[in-house]
C-alpha cells in the first residue's frame, strides 16, 4: 500500500495536522502549524482513524502528529534523508541525563530510543506506549531542573527553564501535563521503573540490582510498567 500524500507532508519539519475550522470531520496538514495558510494536504475522519489504529498517527493535544513508526514510513516513501541510510536516521538534538546527574545535549537518531536496546520480548503496544511517553517527556519542560528526586510529585513542582521561558510555551506545558497524567495512571511502582529505564536509560541489570529484583526479571517488570502506560494511552 502506498503512503498517502498527507502523511508524507506531515513528515516535513514543523508540519502539523489539525481539524479544519469549517469542517471538524476533515483535517489538514499545515506548514509550521500555521492554520491561517492553505493546508498542504487534507484527509477525512475515516482515513485519520485508520492511521491511528495502524500506529502511524497519535493525538498531540488538539492536533495530531506522526508516531516514530509513521514518520519512518513517510521517510521510506519519500526516499529522502540520503537514500536508504536516511530511512533509519533522523538526527536531532536531545537533552539527556548522564550517570552523574548532569544535563547534557547530544545528537541522537530520533528513530531510535532507549527502548531500542530493550525491544526484544516487548510487544508493539508496549514499545509504542514507551515511545509516546518519551516523546512527551522530551517535548516537555521536565528536563529543566536536574535533581535526584525523580518522583511524580517532585516533577509536578518542577519549574521551567531559566527565565521561565519553558513554562510560557503552551506545547511544553501540554506535554508536561500528559507526562504527569501518564505517570499518575501507571502508579508509583511503575513510575519508578519507567523513569529509571526510559528517562535515565538504566540497563535491566542495573534495575534488578537497584530494586532488588530477581536476576533476569527486569524485562518482565518493565513490560508490566509499559502495559500500564498502554492502558492509559488506550492502546490495549
Amino acid at each position: 500500500m502506498s503512503t498517502p500524500r498527507w502523511q508524507r507532508c506531515l513528515a516535513r519539519d514543523g508540519a502539523e495536522l489539525w481539524p479544519l475550522v469549517r469542517d471538524a470531520n476533515r483535517f489538514g496538514v499545515f506548514a509550521g502549524g500555521d492554520r491561517r495558510r492553505r493546508p498542504l494536504a487534507k484527509l477525512g475522519r475515516a482515513a485519520l482513524d485508520e492511521a491511528i489504529a495502524a500506529g502511524q498517527v497519535e493525538p498531540d493535544g488538539e492536533a495530531y502528529r506522526l508516531t516514530q513508526m509513521g514518520r519512518a514510513t513517510a521517510i521510506r516513501a519519500s526516499g529522502g534523508l540520503e537514500g536508504f541510510a536516511g530511512q533509519h536516521r533522523q538526527m536531532v538534538s536531545r537533552s539527556l541525563i548522564d550517570r552523574a546527574g548532569r544535563l547534557t545535549k547530544v545528537k541522537i537518531n530520533a528513530l531510535e530510543s532507549p527502548l531500542g536496546r530493550l525491544a526484544t520480548g516487548l510487544s508493539p503496544r508496549q514499545r509504542q506506549a514507551g515511545e509516546r511517553f518519551l516523546a512527551d517527556y522530551h517535548r516537555s519542560s521536565l528536563l529543566a531542573p536536574v535533581t535526584r528526586n525523580w518522583s511524580a510529585d517532585a516533577l509536578a513542582r518542577a519549574p521551567g527553564r531559566a527565565g521561565g521561558q519553558a513554562e510560557t510555551s503552551l506545547t511544553r506545558i501540554r506535554a508536561k501535563d500528559r507526562v504527569m497524567r501518564a505517570l499518575a495512571a501507571a502508579g508509583k511502582r511503575n513510575e519508578a521503573v519507567l523513569m529509571a529505564a526510559l528517562v535515565r536509560e538504566e540497563s535491566l541489570a542495573s534495575l534488578e540490582r537497584r530494586f532488588g529484583w530477581k536476576a533476569r526479571s527486569g524485562r518482565a517488570v518493565l513490560a508490566q510498567a509499559l502495559d500500564a502506560l498502554a492502558w492509559h494511552y488506550r492502546l490495549i
